[in-house]
């Protein structure tokens, strides 16, 4: 098969987002998709974790400037699935918002959650409700007697 039956057969999917177009590419090329789904599932058992501690400074710095020079490509903007996890996680970690606050924040979330694919909705509320366990180990309910 060549690659417009590759493509015709398998979907024709496009994207504006530099992200998916450098994870598809390292997939196709060079990293196969059982390591890389490894390291998502592994930061997915942790989402509570707002900073990474990295042992070799000047690959940190590295993968920053490849961040950054993605950002630069998609106009500044993220995908709305991660606008949507940098929300929530601001949720999770700031308990104390007030209702106004909180308010405003799940009004953005929503108005992330309605650009978002089926997958990243799927995604997103598997996110939020992992959180939502954690909050209750946390924070457990005392009935009254």
């Amino acid at each position: 098969m060549n690659n417009k039956q590759v493509r015709e057969v398998s979907g024709s999917i496009n994207s504006s987002d530099p992200v998916v177009a450098l994870i598809y590419r390292l997939i196709r090329d060079h990293l196969p998709a059982g390591q890389l789904e490894q390291i998502v599932m592994d930061l997915e058992e942790a989402p509570g974790i707002t900073e990474y501690q990295f042992t070799n400074g000047w690959l940190a710095q590295y993968a920053q400037n490849i961040v950054s020079r993605l950002q630069v490509l998609s106009g500044g903007h993220t995908s709305p699935l991660t606008g949507h996890v940098k929300l929530l996680l601001d949720l999770h970690n700031h308990p104390e918002l007030d209702s106004k606050g909180a308010d405003l924040i799940t009004k953005k979330m929503f108005d992330l959650w309605v650009d978002m694919t089926d997958e990243e909705q799927l995604l997103a509320s598997r996110l939020s409700s992992a959180l939502l366990d954690d909050d209750r180990r946390k924070f457990p309910r005392h009935k009254e007697g």
